[in-house]
């Protein structure tokens, strides 16, 4: 989700109707890769994340894989904190907002704020706190805790997706205990390639590789502060944590490894879930606005 500002090519705004067009006809190609890749053998353990996957606000099958963790590892206090959270129409948490949770959006883009502030009226100040800073490791701390909304420092939910200094930024976090942490991984670099982008406080994402880290390298990072690799989204974008206390072979598959787990880059998969995403109105993306039209106050 957006730190400062994407290039222009990455506002949501399609060039021309034939590229919209090009795009559309692209989704029930990749929604049926999508339903031929989770016939594989791999996925059919009960255990395995990936056929729980769904979409309601994530990007691919991020809401399902989430509802599937906690239901098995049970929910303490319904809470979360998503570090990149974008305009609040597609992330990893609206969907948790919705189910009554209460929670902290940080994202680095002022606008996005804006919009938050002025299109959640029902959940702001009450079970939502919006923040707009450009999240690094000197600053990560002070700016996620002490909140408004959140009492307790042992959230359910962290989710960390700022597309570069991902990796620096969970390795300092302190403040909260998350029992559950998702973080994108760069999937171009597959086990066991142990790479993190060099630390860069100004970094702005520009559509290229160069973000975040290996899913190795979070993987021992994780492992370092006691959490285990449970798996993957099917896209090959998010990597799913669960502290150690709550991980054993009867609940998730194991191996915990990022060898196991590991899912290639498959982004092209959002298009098959972008018709699935409730309100998304295809005739006013190809109006071009900057983004949707709120689909509800939560």
């Amino acid at each position: 989700m957006n730190q400062k500002q994407y290039p222009q090519r990455w506002t949501g705004r399609w060039a021309d109707q034939q590229t919209f067009d090009s795009v559309y006809s692209t989704i029930p190609a990749a929604y049926q890769c999508y339903r031929d890749i989770i016939k594989d053998q791999k996925y059919e353990d009960p255990r395995s994340l990936i056929r729980s996957g769904f979409k309601v606000y994530g990007q691919v099958d991020e809401d399902g894989i989430i509802q599937e963790i906690f239901r098995r590892i049970g929910i303490k206090n319904h809470t979360f904190i998503e570090i990149g959270c974008g305009y609040g129409l597609e992330n990893n948490t609206r969907y948790l907002l919705k189910q009554g949770w209460s929670g902290i959006w940080i994202d680095g883009n002022q606008e996005n704020i804006n919009y938050i502030n002025g299109n959640f009226l029902n959940s702001i100040g009450t079970r939502l706190e919006a923040k707009c800073c450009y999240i690094n490791k000197d600053n990560v701390n002070s700016v996620i805790w002490p909140s408004s909304v959140i009492d307790d420092r042992e959230i359910d939910f962290l989710s960390v997706d700022i597309d570069g200094n991902d990796y620096h930024v969970l390795s300092v976090i302190d403040q909260v205990n998350p029992r559950v942490i998702v973080v994108e991984y760069n999937a171009k670099f597959p086990p066991p390639f142990d790479w993190v982008m060099p630390y860069n406080s100004d970094h702005i994402f520009q559509g290229d590789d160069h973000f975040s880290a290996s899913l190795t390298a979070y993987t021992r990072l994780m492992k370092s502060k006691k959490y285990s690799l449970v798996g993957c989204g099917i896209g090959g974008s998010n990597a799913y944590f669960v502290r150690d206390d709550f991980v054993d072979e009867e609940t998730f598959l194991a191996p915990f490894t990022d060898e196991f787990h590991y899912e290639p880059a498959r982004y092209f998969l959002i298009f098959g879930f972008i018709n699935e995403l409730p309100g998304w109105n295809m005739a006013g993306w190809r109006a071009g606005p900057e983004r949707p039209e709120p689909v509800a106050t939560d």
